[in-house]
């Protein structure tokens, strides 16, 4: 059987920093159109972490959030992504979304992975400071 070494820190931040690549690159590839009409429209992709597109219901909130910006849904991508697309004269109401606390250029709908990740550490740091302490108490 293979030894295969275990995943570090820095092999994980590297993938994760692949990843990320990878998905930019995407959007810059799908998000760009030849028609010469398309050029007063403008494409976002929203990302979700957990399939949560996979639920009518929670996607036909998002589609509702979006359209307040001007968004209409052009595509579900997959259950983590959905494409939008809205006329540029659109950009007018912004500053008056971001205002009322609507960020008409969100990019992610519920958890972000950085939030995710801070998430997983702060519960495995908390059980490894509990570890210690109850160590401490008894052994100490």
């Amino acid at each position: 059987m293979a030894f295969i070494p275990p995943t570090t820190a820095a092999t994980t931040g590297a993938l994760a920093a692949h990843q990320k690549q990878l998905e930019q690159e995407e959007e810059e590839t799908m998000n760009r159109y030849l028609d010469d009409k398309l050029d007063s429209y403008e494409f976002k992709i929203i990302r979700s972490m957990n399939k949560d597109f996979a639920k009518p219901a929670t996607m036909q909130l998002v589609i509702e959030e979006e359209k307040r910006a001007g968004w209409d849904l052009l595509e579900k991508l997959d259950d983590n992504r959905l494409r939008f697309i809205r006329q540029k004269r659109a950009r007018s109401r912004d500053a008056m979304l971001l205002s009322e606390g609507i960020d008409p250029y969100r990019a992610h709908y519920g958890i972000s992975e950085a939030r995710l990740v801070m998430t997983i550490l702060g519960v495995v740091f908390g059980v490894i400071a509990l570890g210690l302490v109850i160590a401490f108490v008894f052994f100490g």
